[in-house]
């Protein structure tokens, strides 16, 4: 019965991990710049025309952001008619190295809010991040959607102190029934 409970109580610790914080990339609008064939509105953020291999949305001014911890991006957007290809969300480095995220346009329909992971790449600098980017996915689809926001998704420090306190809890309890089987 107490192994029970504490398997129960190891596994929640594990579980609440999920606990992050969101800090703000863009919120498109008038910090966006298109580039390539594709209309867009920086007054209301929308997108609009048939999507090439040439379409790009990319900050308008330099920034620099600090999102060291992070692995995911969140956008939220409303699309209306979306192409049958995905698209990509890249972060650049000071160094001009860069991660990805991969997003589907039919993800969007009707208005989302949808997470991605960021490709690993050993050699970016979370510390220095200088820019962004939105790319079309060349499918030759008309496009209508408004985009609303990226957000990375950083984990707080006492995610990581449940986890390691959970994961912590079972060694030991692994350890105790080895010790007693025996």
């Amino acid at each position: 019965m107490k192994i029970k409970i504490i398997y129960t109580v190891a596994f929640c610790l594990i579980s609440f991990t999920s606990l992050s914080q969101a800090q703000l990339i863009t919120t498109f609008g008038t910090t966006a710049t298109v580039f390539g064939v594709w209309s867009y509105d920086s007054a209301t953020s929308s997108l609009s025309g048939t999507e090439t291999p040439l379409d790009s949305l990319a900050n308008d001014s330099p920034i620099t952001l600090n999102l060291t911890g992070s692995s995911q991006v969140t956008i939220t957007a409303d699309v209306t008619t979306a192409p049958s290809s995905g698209f990509f969300f890249l972060l650049e480095d000071g160094a001009l190295e860069i991660v990805t995220a991969t997003f589907s346009w039919t993800d969007f329909l009707g208005g989302a809010t949808i997470t991605s992971s960021f490709s690993i790449n050993a050699a970016f600098d979370y510390t220095n991040v200088i820019g962004w980017n939105l790319n079309g996915g060349a499918s030759a689809d008309p496009i209508l959607a408004t985009l609303t926001s990226a957000t990375a998704v950083i984990p707080e420090p006492s995610t990581y102190a449940l986890l390691a306190l959970g994961l912590g809890s079972l060694v030991l309890l692994r350890m105790r029934s080895k010790r007693t089987s025996v």
